[in-house]
């Protein structure tokens, strides 16, 4: 059976969309759903068997494919797509569709997200 945790202090805005697959075709997994710590995930986006990791901020109208990572602190802009597969690695901005490197995080991007 497949699950979807969700860690402490995490914020799941409205209309966001979280489902999970049988199987992760390229990993051979169970698929699952794993939110970390202090996580917010805007409205409006759609999360599928992925990892989304302590910190981490998913803006609005996202979504993360199956089998993804995004990696602590953390930050997909608005309107991005995550390819399958894909992994983001920690304090870093990726964003658009198709998906690219934006830069690393900082304290002041946190603090204005």
């Amino acid at each position: 059976m497949n699950s979807v945790l969700i860690g402490e202090h995490t914020r799941i805005e409205d209309w966001v969309s979280i489902s999970t697959l049988n199987w992760i075709k390229n990993n051979n997994t169970i698929a699952e759903v794993d939110i970390g710590d202090k996580v917010i995930i805007n409205e409006g986006s759609s999360l599928i068997s992925c990892t989304i990791k302590d910190g981490c901020i998913i803006g609005s109208n996202c979504v993360i494919s199956e089998g993804c990572i995004i990696g602590e602190n953390s930050i997909i802009t608005n309107n991005s797509v995550v390819p399958p597969n894909t992994i983001i690695p920690d304090k870093t901005i990726y964003g658009g569709n198709p998906l690219k490197f934006i830069k690393n995080t900082n304290k002041a991007d946190i603090i204005n997200m």
